[in-house]
């Protein structure tokens, strides 16, 4: 790259022709220009693009450079600036989403690595074989990494939670989004918490070994903020001792470690960032909290859940860990979803929302602080 020649170009927001310019440039790379990126940084040489980098909230991706140009500092001029940018928005922890072959380039910038998926012949052959990371095309063969700047998060957060757990473990784990706190749910957690203190009774598995640690997705990507699906789980749950809920933060199906699960127009992608969420669970988070299970309820409705718990069951017992799939709960020959709630909601049928949510998640849906939310849902459309 010639420095003097070389110019980086931010445009911040990306309109409609910014979005189709480096789509073009990033698709033959083998990669997408996800809807939930907000400004780029382009580095530009003689007039034309030689490499592109992005941001989603706290989240660099969508990081390429031309191919026979790697190794010049063109990308690492780009990630430099769009850095910069986020630390003007006041955004300092930052997470990088990235391919594999990047990662040189974040960890010269002071990223650690949480997980990586490299190209899958060995999920292909398992649950996910005909999906398109298993032809092998673009980004999607070539795997993905996911990189944070700060050293010591993972380890706070593990420290954390740990220290609300009997033993410092848990037996079994679920991760849910709650949105909002549905029977199903409940149902889901009950059974998995039922398994967990057989197995704590039986197993002599130490002072944790019976508990079941709920992990809820943090964040307010959803139609309820994150804290209020927190708090609306931890109420649904009080009665049953053996369960402790935390947040998931960062490091469960997040805007970081799962970004598709939250777009509109799901990426062709999906199901590489769900085997890198599922290898972040498996790879780090479990073996930190001594988990051996992780429990899912099926999923009728949304293919990238769907593709999601395909992953698990991939991944998880490769390393140790037990996947145990629950038949959802049902009413009307229907599952018990959120989706089905914030329906009800949409439509004012409080009545029918009453038949779907335990009490606690009734009663705060008919709150003054619920207001916002309703509104918010009556008038959007996103399925998450």
């Amino acid at each position: 790259m010639d420095e003097f020649k070389a110019r980086t170009r931010i445009i911040d927001p990306l309109g409609p022709d910014d979005r189709e310019s480096i789509r073009n440039f990033l698709a033959p790379l083998g990669l997408e220009l996800e809807d939930d990126v907000e400004l780029s940084a382009v580095v530009d040489e003689g007039g034309a693009p030689i490499a592109v980098a992005s941001l989603a909230g706290d989240v660099l991706k969508c990081v390429g450079v031309l191919p026979g140009r790697d190794g010049e500092g063109a990308a690492a001029r780009a990630v430099s600036a769009v850095m910069a940018e986020a630390e003007a928005k006041g955004r300092k922890r930052l997470f990088v989403y990235t391919k594999p072959a990047n990662r040189t380039i974040f960890e010269g910038l002071g990223f650690v690595m949480l997980a990586e998926v490299q190209a899958l012949p060995a999920i292909a052959r398992g649950a996910i074989a005909r999906s398109d990371i298993a032809r092998g095309d673009g980004a999607r063969g070539d795997g993905v990494a996911l990189l944070e700047n700060d050293v010591h998060a993972f380890d706070s957060w593990v420290e954390g939670i740990r220290r609300t757990l009997p033993g410092g473990t848990a037996g079994g784990a679920v991760v849910v989004n709650c949105n909002p706190f549905t029977l199903g749910h409940r149902y889901l957690i009950e059974r998995a918490a039922a398994t967990c203190a057989a197995e704590g009774v039986s197993g002599g598995n130490g002072a944790g070994g019976g508990t079941l640690l709920v992990l809820v997705v943090a964040g307010d990507r959803s139609s309820f903020p994150g804290t209020v699906r927190e708090a609306l789980v931890r109420a649904g749950t009080s009665d049953l001792s053996n369960v402790v809920v935390a947040s998931g933060a960062s490091y469960c199906v997040s805007g970081a470690t799962f970004p598709a699960y939250y777009l509109k127009r799901k990426s062709d992608a999906a199901e590489l960032q769900a085997a890198l969420d599922a290898t972040l669970f498996a790879t780090r988070i479990a073996p930190a909290l001594g988990i051996r299970r992780r429990f899912v309820g099926t999923e009728p409705y949304c293919q990238v859940t769907s593709a999601y718990n395909r992953a698990m069951a991939a991944i998880l017992p490769a390393h140790g860990i037990e996947l145990v799939e629950i038949a959802r709960l049902e009413r009307d020959g229907a599952a018990v979803s959120a989706s089905a709630v914030r329906a009800a909601l949409r439509d004012g049928e409080m009545a029918r929302v009453r038949t779907l949510v335990p009490p606690s998640t009734a009663a705060w849906l008919e709150s003054p602080e619920a207001v916002d939310v309703l509104e918010r849902i009556r008038t959007g459309d996103g399925r998450h």
